[in-house]
């Protein structure tokens, strides 16, 4: 297979795509952790 092929359409790599949504999640739990500890 060409390497231009395996591309991505953004973020130049898959790396960067995984760092992406890695980062989204440990956000979004980070995010229910405070509103957990300020509703309850």
């Amino acid at each position: 297979m060409d390497q231009e092929e395996n591309k991505p359409p953004f973020l130049e790599s898959w790396k960067n795509i995984y760092m992406l949504i890695l980062g989204n999640l440990i956000f979004m739990v980070l995010l229910m952790y405070l509103f957990s500890k300020s509703f309850i």
